[in-house]
């Protein structure tokens, strides 16, 4: 799974999660309510349990995006 990072122009965090093409999932950071999503039941719950250990890093790297830095590198899940 590959886990993109929001970018500059987004008004609010968000955390883009791709299981394979067809499959993804978009959730809010802050909160963890999926936004939209075409994900299984045990592929949500899996992506779900990922953001939340990497919740405080997943708002760093936000963070960093927003501000046009260097986003840093977070453990996909596995």
């Amino acid at each position: 799974m590959n886990a993109e990072d929001a970018v500059s122009w987004l008004p609010s965090p968000d955390k883009h999660a791709t299981w394979t093409e067809a499959r993804r999932f978009r959730s809010q950071i802050d909160t963890l309510e999926p936004i939209e999503t075409t994900l299984g039941r045990r592929q949500r719950r899996l992506v779900l349990a990922w953001a939340e250990l990497h919740q405080d890093e997943l708002l760093e790297t936000w963070r960093l995006a927003r501000a046009g830095e260097t986003r840093q590198e977070i453990n996909p899940l596995q």
